[in-house]
């Protein structure tokens, strides 16, 4: 299906959808277009409206498009952000093709910790490592990963959206999440490279660093240009000099420090990344975040029973932590 579009340099009718109410005005601007809420039927969902110039090369647009639309729509899973149908744009609109997937009433990784300050970071870390997994296991390079890219629904897990459209949505490089081997061959700078699954972990973990600290990678560095003299350089995301009000550890650390390695050898596989981490996340901070997100979905379900179970906890953490794995201390938290 994938090569006939590509050769066809069209898309399955089947997959335009028709009855969409776009808002007045766009939510937000994209590297790609931009990004407007509208509703179908009842829904809220999202459309990702591409920008279209007169001498924009149409047909490998919609080829490159037709490809990734088939592609996204394959992928099945709970973390992976659906991929509904293709809306055409009015045409006194302007022509042009809309991806439409669900709305996600949470924002992104970083905009969610904000909503409620209080929510635990580690789960969320590890949800996306596991999204990540998936794509792997499917031998998908995502070769977009930042922060906008990681979405929250109502859930409160965390989706990754926008895989493999680099190519044909998304062709801005993200330079503060970008492995630094993806900028270009010393010999020849036009040259395009294809993101191996490697460059995938060193763009997670980049995002991994901002959700955990709570700033960008290379926060020194004020200008993203300059990003690029600090990749070339063999600089990396600089450790805090204190992990007291963050949810890192120097277990953590340690694992992130591996893949940002410049060989990738030596860089750890989403696999390796996940066994380190799952069940190991002791951190003070998040243990205590978890707790209390426990007792406030108690008493957003009416619960009165103030005893957290050890069933809870081990559901709340979603493998960053076991309760089997918790000091004696610790353990005593989760009785009142």
């Amino acid at each position: 299906m994938v090569s006939l579009c590509e050769e066809s340099k069209s898309y399955p009718t089947c997959l335009t959808l028709n009855g969409v109410v776009r808002e007045s005005r766009p939510r937000a601007p994209a590297s790609f277009g931009e990004v407007w809420k509208a509703t179908l039927g009842e829904c809220p969902v999202c459309l990702k409206v591409a920008r279209v110039y007169i001498n924009t090369d149409t047909e490998g647009f919609i080829s490159a498009f037709a490809k990734d639309a088939i592609k996204w729509r394959q992928l099945v899973h709970p973390n992976i952000l659906p991929f509904y149908s293709v809306y055409l744009l009015e045409k006194q609109l302007g022509s042009g093709i809309c991806l439409v997937s669900p709305w996600m009433v949470k924002g992104n990784v970083l905009d969610y910790p904000k909503l409620d300050p209080e929510t635990s970071r580690a789960p969320l870390v590890i949800d996306m490592l596991e999204r990540l997994d998936y794509l792997h296991r499917l031998g998908i390079v995502h070769g977009n990963i930042k922060p906008t890219n990681v979405l929250i629904p109502s859930s409160g897990s965390a989706c990754l959206a926008e895989f493999d459209l680099k190519g044909s949505w998304d062709n801005l490089p993200a330079l503060r999440w970008q492995a630094p081997e993806l900028l270009g061959s010393e010999t020849d700078e036009s040259q395009v490279l294809e993101p191996p699954k490697k460059s995938d972990m060193y763009s997670i973990i980049c995002v991994m660093y901002e959700i955990l600290t709570g700033r960008i990678p290379y926060h020194e560095v004020l200008r993203d240009a300059m990003v690029i003299l600090e990749l070339m350089s063999g600089a990396q995301p600089s450790k805090p000099s204190s992990f007291d009000s963050s949810e890192l550890t120097n277990e953590t650390w340690e694992v992130m420090e591996q893949c940002f390695k410049r060989d990738l050898e030596q860089r750890l596989s989403i696999n390796g990344v996940l066994e380190k981490l799952r069940d190991r996340w002791t951190n003070p901070l998040t243990l205590r975040r978890l707790i209390a997100w426990v007792r406030r979905q108690r008493q957003d379900d009416g619960g009165s029973q103030k005893t957290i179970s050890v069933g809870e906890f081990d559901k709340a953490a979603c493998g960053t932590v076991s309760s089997s794995r918790l000091p004696t201390a610790d353990v005593e938290l989760l009785r009142d």
